[in-house]
């Protein structure tokens, strides 16, 4: 297996077990409410397909990913 192999799938992992660490959000609409209140951003996560906050405050509203 190449390296560039091998660094994708463990940064993969890494981003998956991110994922599962954060509070997933069912609806978009449940998301941007907690999102406001805290002054973070929403995202839909492409592993779970859930609703994530950002760990990073940003503009809200501002949608990543």
């Amino acid at each position: 297996m190449g390296n560039s192999r091998h660094y994708k799938r463990r940064r993969t992992k890494r981003k998956r077990r991110t994922c599962t660490q954060k509070v997933a959000f069912r609806s978009e609409l449940a998301a941007m409410r907690v999102g406001a209140r805290y002054g973070q951003d929403w995202y839909r996560c492409p592993y779970c397909h859930a609703w994530h906050l950002t760990s990073k405050n940003s503009q809200p509203g501002e949608r990543h990913g």
